[in-house]
């Protein structure tokens, strides 16, 4: 299980059998992470931050994607607002 510790910008994994932190993982740039999804089949975590910045995180490992995964996420918002038009 993943949680956003919106205020501190960090992702935390737990175990929920044990009840304890495996690991703290930094998710900068992304400030204040706040919607998280994930795709449980390439372990990866999505994280919507409210600085505007869309993060990917390995969910075993904790290395962040961030660039890739913004610069995705910008062309998909472009092409979806281009289509409204």
């Amino acid at each position: 299980m993943f949680l956003n510790l919106q205020d501190k910008g960090l992702l935390l994994r737990i175990d929920t059998q044990a009840l304890k932190v495996l690991d703290t993982w930094n998710v900068a740039p992304c400030g204040q992470p706040s919607a998280m999804d994930m795709d449980k089949k390439n372990e990866r975590v999505f994280i919507g931050c409210r600085s505007g910045v869309f993060a990917a995180v390995d969910g075993n490992t904790g290395q962040g994607h961030h660039d890739a995964a913004d610069r995705a996420w910008r062309r998909m918002r472009s092409s979806s607002m281009r289509r409204r038009d």
